[in-house]
């Protein structure tokens, strides 16, 4: 049996699978057109390219950050969650946590004008974080989005000193935290454990005042078929046992 990828086909509604085994095909995009090297395909044959599946989520986050005026990560990263393009997993969740913690940071240091660029450029980078990182590479997109957060917000490069050190720390302590917790994977509950890590830190480093719950329950689990259930930190255990 193949392995499930996402839960609908964006052409026509069916479920997409990863093939059983590591092939890719050349294939042209049934959206876009564009020929690329296509890892998974739904039940119909439609082969969508990494870009198409993403671009509908990718375009509402950010046009809801640029809206916004909230100075928490927290209740952001839940009105994009809830937002009816993003998907329960998906790549578009690189972007996500990024966008989150960047809008909150320049509405709390009244960087506002800066923010169009930050998001432009945290899309640019998450959409080289292909879908399924965390099992094909070993790190979590979401932990790689913290990381992007403090580079974008430091200026780090490859030849930066201090900032190379802060961005490739963050990404570490996510990317640990996510893999702590073990599969399978939930977009959504290794988001809020990269958020875990990513708010204090950026409290220390860049003096934001970012809060994060610890008696967060997770309310997308209904939709998560591989939801892990009592295993999963987030899971509303008092629910589950009634």
């Amino acid at each position: 049996m193949p392995i499930k990828l996402e839960p609908k086909c964006p052409v026509c509604g069916q479920n997409k699978f990863y093939f059983e085994e590591d092939v890719e095909l050349t294939k042209p995009c049934d959206i876009c057109g564009v020929a690329f090297e296509a890892d998974a395909s739904c039940e119909n044959g439609h082969h969508v390219c990494h870009t198409c599946r993403q671009k509908s989520a990718r375009q509402a986050m950010i046009a809801h950050c640029l809206k916004s005026s909230c100075q928490q990560p927290y209740p952001l990263v839940l009105e994009l969650m809830k937002l009816p393009e993003v998907a329960m997993h998906g790549p578009e969740h690189h972007l996500l946590l990024t966008a989150a913690l960047l809008t909150s940071y320049c509405n709390e240091k009244g960087r506002q004008p800066d923010l169009p660029a930050f998001l432009a450029e945290a899309d640019e980078r998450s959409m080289e974080v292909p879908g399924g990182a965390c099992g094909f590479w070993g790190i979590c997109g979401a932990a790689i989005g913290s990381g992007i957060y403090i580079s974008i917000v430091t200026g780090a490069n490859p030849y930066a000193g201090a900032e190379w050190k802060a961005s490739g720390q963050l990404t570490a302590q996510c990317g640990s935290a996510v893999a702590c917790q073990g599969g399978p994977r939930c977009c959504k509950r290794d988001t809020f454990l990269s958020l875990k890590e990513a708010a204090p830190y950026s409290n220390t480093l860049l003096d934001t005042h970012f809060i994060v719950p610890e008696d967060y329950t997770c309310e997308f689990y209904p939709s998560n078929e591989d939801c892990k259930r009592l295993d999963c930190p987030f899971f509303p255990v008092k629910k589950e046992k009634a």
